[in-house]
């Protein structure tokens, strides 16, 4: 039974290998979400990536793909090898305290992961909220595009308007065929082409394509950087509902994941302010 038992586990473990892909190109993003509608002018900024294989895609932040991409990975390695050889011997320094709580000047930090998988025809949603992680997977979602003839150049290629409805706001896209991928950031997805821009009508949420890069390695896999088995399945409606709750206040929700800790804050935009901007009206990305 014991052998039997590994057999299955060793051929799931190939049979998932050899359902990933090879990864084509990485698109970076400028992201723009007004999270507070009472505050609309502190929006919510970061660099995403979408990294596009032919039947699957990953978007998430920048700072997650630099700790997992190999090619990223490789190259810091070298970095730090070379300022090794050159750096000074010093004392070492020893880092002391609690959990540490990343935000931003708009908030707690997002830490999100999309994967569409067109073969399995699912979208998974991967979170980290405070010190835990979420997931859950629902089916893809048909976005019906209606095409324009508008065309402008966006980070050097020819691209065609398109509207949608998607989450309950209409989006409008601009995509482009020379990259005949049907993917584009966060969960927009279905045009005959990559997605190289796109925003609401109510000008809340915003994507701008501002580099697309090739992958040079014919051996990295395009895959999930959010490790599923590691986190916790949850329902969408309850998945936005823990992230409503810690855009409103993170430290309560984060010290209540770890009782008896005191949580540290670290401000990416602002290292001098230790201090915790709530969003006082959450506007979730998705309404419906």
């Amino acid at each position: 039974m014991k052998k039997f038992t590994i057999v299955v586990f060793i051929l799931l473990q190939y049979l998932d290998l050899r359902s990933q892909e090879i990864l084509v190109l990485n698109v970076m993003y400028d992201f723009s979400y007004v999270r507070d509608l009472a505050d609309t002018v502190n929006r919510y900024k970061a660099e995403m990536i979408l990294s596009v294989g032919k039947q699957t895609s990953r978007y998430t932040t920048r700072d997650l793909f630099n700790r997992n991409s190999p090619a990223v990975i490789k190259l810091n390695k070298q970095r730090q090898e070379k300022a090794n050889t050159a750096a000074i011997p010093g004392p070492a320094v020893v880092a002391v305290g609690g959990p540490l709580l990343n935000v931003t000047n708009a908030g707690a930090l997002i830490n999100e992961e999309i994967f569409i998988d067109r073969n399995k025809s699912t979208i998974q949603t991967a979170g980290r909220v405070g010190f835990k992680n979420f997931h859950f997977t629902v089916s893809l979602p048909v976005i019906n595009w209606k095409l324009s003839s508008d065309k402008k150049e966006i980070c050097g290629y020819t691209c065609q308007k398109a509207v949608g409805d998607y989450g309950g706001r209409t989006f409008e896209a601009w995509f482009t065929t020379d990259l005949p991928d049907a993917f584009g950031p966060w969960k927009l997805h279905g045009l005959p082409g990559l997605i190289l821009s796109a925003r609401d009508t109510k000008n809340e949420i915003s994507f701008e394509c501002k580099e697309i890069t090739k992958n040079e390695d014919p051996e990295e896999l395009l895959k999930p950087f959010m490790n599923a088995d590691r986190s916790i399945q949850v329902k969408p409606k309850e998945y936005s509902k823990v992230a409503g709750m810690f855009a409103k206040d993170p430290a309560a929700v984060a010290e209540g994941q770890l009782p008896g800790t005191v949580v540290n804050v670290r401000n990416l935009d602002s290292p001098e302010d230790n201090s915790i901007r709530k969003v006082v009206k959450y506007n979730p990305m998705e309404l419906k």
